[in-house]
């Protein structure tokens, strides 16, 4: 019965070490996203990218203006934030370090760029000939 012990014991122990290890391989990068008031941002565009990433990783903020970037390879990432009506707010040189979760909260401001179309058309000028 001991043995059997023993070896459950052992068992339990190398999947805990297994998932400690599996969790150190990689990092994540969090945070919040607001306007200039302070209220949160949903649906802004989080994108990272890093030359230890294969292509890009994506967030979408929630109601709350949280975002979440995880699983992702130590390395120095661009992350890019954006939504319709405000301006693109980039950070750059984000160091990342295995098993680190790095928060990096963002403040986005609207745009005052107010563009307005106007459409003129001016009247023909109709020329009537007569001839006798």
């Amino acid at each position: 019965m001991k043995p059997l012990k023993i070896f459950l014991a052992l068992i339990l122990s190398m999947g805990l070490i297994g998932t400690l290890i599996a969790q150190e391989q990689t990092a994540e990068i969090i945070g919040t996203v607001t306007d200039e008031s302070g209220a949160p941002l949903p649906g802004v565009s989080v994108e990272a990218v890093s030359p230890s990433l294969v292509g890009k990783a994506t967030a979408v903020t929630d109601v709350n203006g949280r975002y979440r970037l995880p699983a992702l390879p130590s390395g120095t990432y661009k992350i890019t934030y954006t939504l319709e009506n405000f301006t693109t707010v980039v950070r750059e040189n984000i160091q990342l370090r295995l098993g680190q979760i790095l928060t990096v909260n963002v403040t986005m401001k609207m745009t005052t760029i107010a563009e307005t179309i106007t459409v003129t058309a001016a009247v023909p000028l109709i020329l009537v000939l007569f001839s006798s």
